[in-house]
C-alpha cells in the first residue's frame, strides 16, 4: 500500500493505492490521513505492506511489514553525514544489504527455513544497534528518534520471513502509483496542446485508470477502481551465490 500526490482540476489531492497479486484498488482523496487508511482497507484483515507514515499507525504491528526500501533511504540519509548518525547509517544499510540477500535467495530456492535462519542473526545484530543509538545523547535527536522508531514498530519489520506471501517491501505499490502519475501527467499535458494540433491528426492518449468520478464536494474527491494488479518485476534467471 502507498500514496502520492495528485491534482484534481489543478486542486492538491492524494492518491492511494492498495495491491495484491491479483487486484489493484485506486482512490483520490482529499489527503493522506489515517480516515483514507481505513476506508481504503474497509473490513479487510489484510497485512499491509507500507512506509511509516503516521496514517498506518492505527495498524496492530501483526497486521504490518514495514518496508525496507524506504528504511534504506533513511540510512542513506544518516551515512551520508558523520557522527553517530553516520555510524548508524552504515550498520543499516549494511542490515538492508542483507535482507535484500536473503530475500534474493528465498525468491530462488524457496526455503522458508533457510530465510528464518538468516532473519534471525539479523535481528540479533540490528537490535544492540537500535538501542544504542536510542539511547544518545540530545544533540543526536535524529539518531534518537530513528531508532526509537524501529524499536517501536521492532516486530513490524520482520512480518515477511514469517507470513507467506508478504514481501519486504511495498516497491510494487510506488512503481504503479508512478505509472498511474505518468499516465495522468501525459494525458494533462496532451490535453493543454493547441487546437491546430488536434487539426492536424494527431491523436490524443488513453485516460489514465482512475475513475473519472465528480467531486463528492468541493473540497473533496472520492473515487476507487480495480483493476490487474501491476505487473512485478521478472526475476533473475540465475540464483544468486550462497553468502555465509
Amino acid at each position: 500500500m502507498d500514496e502520492t500526490g495528485w491534482r484534481l482540476k489543478g486542486v492538491r489531492r492524494t492518491l492511494w493505492g492498495a495491491f495484491t497479486e491479483k487486484l489493484a484498488v485506486y482512490r483520490i482523496a482529499c489527503d493522506r490521513h489515517e480516515d483514507r487508511v481505513r476506508e481504503l482497507l474497509a473490513a479487510s484483515r489484510a497485512i499491509v505492506t507500507s512506509d511509516r507514515w503516521w496514517a498506518y499507525n492505527h495498524l496492530p504491528l501483526g497486521r504490518r511489514q514495514i518496508c525496507w526500501s524506504h528504511l534504506r533511504r533513511d540510512f542513506t540519509a544518516h551515512a551520508e553525514t558523520d557522527g553517530a548518525e553516520h555510524e548508524l547509517g552504515e550498520h543499516g544499510l549494511r542490515i538492508c544489504d542483507e535482507v535484500v540477500w536473503a530475500w534474493e535467495i528465498y525468491q530462488h530456492t524457496g526455503c522458508r527455513k533457510e530465510l528464518k535462519r538468516r532473519v534471525r542473526r539479523l535481528r540479533r545484530e540490528l537490535k544492540p544497534i537500535l538501542r544504542q543509538a536510542s539511547g544518545k545523547k540530545p544533540r543526536y535527536k535524529r539518531t534518537r528518534g530513528l531508532a526509537r522508531n524501529l524499536l517501536k514498530v521492532w516486530p513490524a519489520l520482520w512480518t515477511f520471513a514469517e507470513r507467506p506471501g508478504i514481501h519486504p517491501t511495498n516497491n510494487h505499490a510506488e512503481r504503479a502509483l508512478k505509472a498511474q502519475s505518468s499516465t495522468e501527467n501525459s494525458r494533462s499535458a496532451a490535453n493543454q496542446k493547441p487546437a491546430s494540433d488536434e487539426s492536424n491528426g494527431s491523436s490524443q492518449p488513453p485516460p489514465p485508470a482512475a475513475c473519472n468520478a465528480a467531486p463528492s464536494s468541493n473540497t473533496s474527491a472520492n473515487c476507487s477502481l480495480l483493476t490487474p494488479a501491476a505487473t512485478p518485476l521478472p526475476r533473475s534467471s540465475n540464483p544468486p551465490a550462497p553468502r555465509n
